[in-house]
């Protein structure tokens, strides 16, 4: 069992699960041996079922804790994949290696100088060294044992927490599901050239599946991976995946859905939602690398989409001349600094904010804006519902419908949309 530290709040408490008495129907045996220590798929011991109504259930909480009570929650769409479904994964270097309470009671000899793998929770130092993650598929397993097998074998140490000495930090890997082609994106304190001609030059021979190889590099104190200057060491440096017939570069640093089958959902979900968009005036709130934009533009929309990041509206540019749509432009917008002027009337808002919400400012230009229809996608059913409400109270919008997706199997997320219009009288939520 893994050490955690217990949280005592003035409504909540944290907990650690000491004895299992009756295992009943609904608790399995995990397939992972990290399970119960790393912080990345916690619920692999509930039954898939279970997983399903408990995210129901926190939807409807989130809502009913925002008064909407006679709202209908949908039941979430389930993927087909329950595990390797994740086209992304970040995997953390670590110089010191964090034992479970189940490998420390093996009373083996660790070598506790070296760490690949997630962090445990509890602190940003605690890296678990994974042979395999169950998130990710067979291919990418085998990319990550590559990997492994030759930073281990040299001389180059990595990176410390403490010290802040060491070169290796980060190894992010990323699949194109609909070729099978991976990007691998290893972040270092330092730059090698000859170091990363000979990590390239073992990928290639290893690893037919890679198809780029790109190396971030940062002296930078804080555990991320932002803001590395990248080199492209071996291939284009981006891969292309396809979604409901749309193409998406792909680099190191894109914002992308990390589960592709679900990503399809979502956007015939958002295209549900939407409705008959033709010939429509759509603004596409946070829109990153144009996603859902170019779905609407697609459906025959007159798209604009709006973005704080630079390099994901770039790479939206990018994403529209690649699939050939001119009907849809992106902008750099600090949306918390206002809507550009030149926005004019809008039927149809898409806003797909931050697991943090909208802020208030933000919403203030929305309902000032007055689309007739928004559609509202939350990775965060609690700061959707909050938004939602305020729209709802001030804007004058109700809910119209809901749906949501198994976005992340194993793990507490659910991804969840709604569609609201205008209310006949503001005020009106239900």
């Amino acid at each position: 069992m893994a050490r955690r530290r217990r949280k005592k709040k003035i409504s909540y408490a944290d907990i650690c699960l000491q004895a299992v008495v009756d295992r009943g129907e609904t608790l399995l045996t995990a397939p992972c041996e990290f399970a119960s220590s790393c912080g990345g798929c916690s619920w692999q011991t509930m039954a898939y079922s279970s997983q399903l109504e408990f995210k129901k259930n926190a939807i409807a909480d989130a809502f009913a804790r925002q008064e909407f009570l006679d709202l209908p929650i949908p039941d979430p769409v389930a993927p087909d994949h329950l595990y390797g479904y994740r086209n992304h994964m970040e995997f953390s270097f670590a110089a010191r290696r964090w034992l479970t309470d189940e490998e420390i009671a093996t009373g083996e000899g660790f070598d506790r100088s070296f760490a690949l793998g997630l962090h445990a929770p509890g602190g940003f130092g605690r890296v678990l060294d994974l042979q395999t993650c169950h998130l990710q598929d067979d291919e990418l397993n085998r990319v990550l044992t590559s990997c492994r097998a030759f930073i281990r074998g040299h001389e180059l140490q990595p990176y410390d927490h403490r010290s802040h000495e060491g070169f290796w930090r980060f190894l992010i890997l990323r699949e194109a599901k609909a070729s099978g082609d991976i990007l691998v994106h290893i972040v270092t304190r330092d730059r090698s050239d000859e170091v990363m001609a000979a990590f390239s030059d073992h990928l290639k021979a290893q690893c037919p599946s890679v198809v780029t190889v790109t190396n971030g590099v940062t002296d930078s104190v804080a555990d991320t991976s932002v803001g590395a200057k990248i080199t492209c060491d071996y291939g284009p440096g981006t891969i292309v995946e396809e979604v409901g017939g749309l193409k998406f570069e792909v680099s190191s640093a894109s914002f992308f859905q990390p589960n592709t089958e679900t990503a399809a959902i979502i956007f015939k979900q958002v295209a549900e939602l939407a409705g008959d968009v033709k010939n429509k005036k759509v603004l596409d709130l946070f829109c990153g690398t144009g996603t859902l934009a170019l779905v609407m533009a697609k459906q025959g929309a007159d798209v604009l989409g709006l973005e704080v990041v630079p390099e994901a509206v770039a790479c939206a540019q990018r994403n529209a001349a690649l699939n050939e749509i001119e009907n849809v432009s992106f902008e750099v917008c600090d949306l918390m600094k206002g809507l550009p002027e030149s926005i004019g009337e809008i039927d149809l808002v898409v806003t797909d904010p931050p697991r943090a919400g909208m802020h208030k400012k933000t919403m203030k230009q929305l309902m000032a804006l007055s689309p007739e229809r928004i559609v509202s996608v939350g990775c965060n059913p609690k700061t959707q519902a909050e938004n939602l409400r305020a729209l709802c109270s001030q804007g004058g919008y109700r809910i119209e419908r809901m749906l949501a997706v198994d976005q992340f199997p194993q793990t507490p997320h659910v991804e969840n949309l709604a569609l609201l219009v205008k209310s006949e009288s503001t005020g009106t939520e239900d």
